[in-house]
Parts: structure tokens; sequence; C-alpha cells
């Protein structure tokens, strides 16, 4: 089970992003990512930067209305992408050993600077995650 230690407040990650295309069961098959991504406890969904979304051109799914905190709802496009924490791209085809998180996002802009990637419920109902709060670290576990 692959343990990933976050030590900085707010909880940042490294994350690897792909298209979900079946050609990629070979190889990356297509734009292969590395983005910052910021752990969102509140958000129901993944929301990825639309100027990340334009670069890779992942799969168009289906318009869903969501909420933003303090805004008005409004509707945005899904996609499907894959996603891989703290990928290691000094090794050779990484891609392939990665465990990948297939889920459909939404292209929206995330208000922290320096954040690529909001990791939302979907994903992280897929693993455990665990705070120390004493020592400021957040482990991920799947």
């Amino acid at each position: 089970m692959p343990v990933h230690v976050l030590n900085s407040m707010p909880p940042l990650i490294q994350v690897g992003i792909r298209t979900n295309r079946a050609r990629q069961a070979r190889g990356p098959g297509g734009k292969l990512l590395l983005r910052t991504a910021l752990i969102d406890t509140g958000a129901s969904m993944t929301a990825i930067d639309p100027s990340t979304i334009a670069v890779l051109h992942p799969r168009k799914r289906e318009r869903i209305e969501i909420t933003r905190p303090l805004a008005e709802s409004l509707w945005a496009m899904t996609y499907d992408i894959g996603l891989a924490f703290e990928p290691d791209p000094a090794q050779r085809e990484w891609w392939l050993r990665a465990r990948w998180f297939n889920v459909k996002v939404i292209a929206a802009p995330p208000a922290s600077a320096g954040v690529d990637v909001l990791i939302g419920q979907d994903i992280l109902s897929q693993i455990v995650m665990s705070w120390d709060g004493p020592r400021w670290k957040l482990l991920l576990m799947y």
C-alpha cells in the first residue's frame, strides 16, 4: 500500500494527470502532465484549472450544475482524466507503475495561487487519509 506524507499546510501534493483513453492501457497515450494539487475535503468533485484542461484535451463527458462557496450555482463541463499521486518522473516509464485514479472532473480555476488541481471527495473516498495534528502531517494511503 503506497503511503504519501504531506508535511506542508496547506496540504499540497504533486500529481500526474493524463487523458483517460483506451489506448493508455499500453502507456501514456497522449499528454502526461505534472501539476500541483491541494487536498480539498470540502469539494465533492475534483476540479482542474481550465488552462490545464486546454493543454490536456481530455474527453468531454456532460454538463452538470455545480455550486461554489459563496456563489450562485452554474453549469460546468465534466472531463475524463486519470490522476496519480506523487509520480516520480526520474523513473523510466513511471506511468506504468503508478496507481491511476480514473475520475470525472470539472474545469474550474482554484482560488489558491500556485495550485492547478483541487482533489475532491470523488478521489478522497477511494483512499485512507490520516491527519496527525500535533506533527502537522497528512498521510495518504491506498
